[in-house]
């Protein structure tokens, strides 16, 4: 991950917490100092819809180490320049106390976002495409893709994802077979053994078989181990008895 990622990857996460229409968020903004009359480059800068100037700033830092404290001091600097009200600086490491102690008496929030985290915020967009009608879930969503994609254990899927509501989840799943087939095939197979809920197995089981998965595993273990009616009338509907 390079740095302008990483700030694309803080743009998504303040995109989710402050969404449209309300509010405008946009990477890479160009500003002339009110003070300065100089240019001043902004990573983030959130608006208020019909407002010119930004209310809240911020700067990503994708440092391995810890940043200098003249970091933010410059963005303190900034902050005041480009008439906003709220700076947040976020970087990938870990703040000195004195940098704390600065950014506290200038109200400075200071966040750390690690590169796992900001890997998996990039996946946001991907959530807010196939999901567009309601952005609560997103995150978990967005955790999802990204688990699947890292090929990572169906059971850390299935834990990003195990309280989204089912249009979520299906609207998930049938978004990933298509780019993952096999390690969604994996995680639905996790589903239908191991999953509490009859409802998940049920749509697990319903996804593997539409998509022709399901030739990827053995259907007697289901057989042998589901005592769901529903389930055992789709498999026979199915031809699988």
């Amino acid at each position: 991950m390079n740095s302008s990622e990483y700030e694309k990857a803080l743009t998504e996460k303040l995109l989710y917490e402050f969404p449209p229409p309300a509010f405008r968020v946009i990477h890479n903004q160009i500003f002339i100092g009110k003070y300065s009359g100089g240019k001043r480059q902004i990573d983030v800068a959130v608006f208020r819809d019909g407002e010119s100037d930004p209310f809240l700033v911020a700067e990503a830092k994708l440092h391995k180490d810890t940043i200098d404290i003249n970091h933010v001091d410059a963005f303190i600097t900034k902050i005041k320049d480009v008439n906003a009200k709220i700076g947040i600086m976020v970087v990938s490491s870990k703040y000195t106390k004195s940098q704390k102690k600065l950014a506290k008496k200038f109200d400075i929030e200071l966040r750390i976002m690690t590169i796992e985290e900001a890997l998996e915020a990039q996946w946001l967009s991907v959530a807010r495409h196939i999901f567009p009608l309601d952005w609560a879930f997103h995150p978990q969503i967005a955790a999802g893709l990204y688990r699947l994609q890292k090929n990572e254990s169906p059971s850390n899927v299935l834990e990003a994802i195990e309280n989204i509501p089912f249009d979520e989840w299906m609207s998930l799943v049938q978004y990933a077979i298509n780019k993952h087939p096999l390690e969604v095939g994996n995680f639905l197979w996790f589903v239908t053994q191991d999953h509490p809920d009859d409802g998940w197995r049920f749509n697990a089981i319903q996804e593997l078989i539409t998509s022709g998965l399901i030739k990827l595993f053995d259907v007697n273990q289901i057989l042998q181990h589901q005592n769901d009616p529903e389930i055992l009338y789709m498999l026979q509907e199915y031809g699988y008895s």
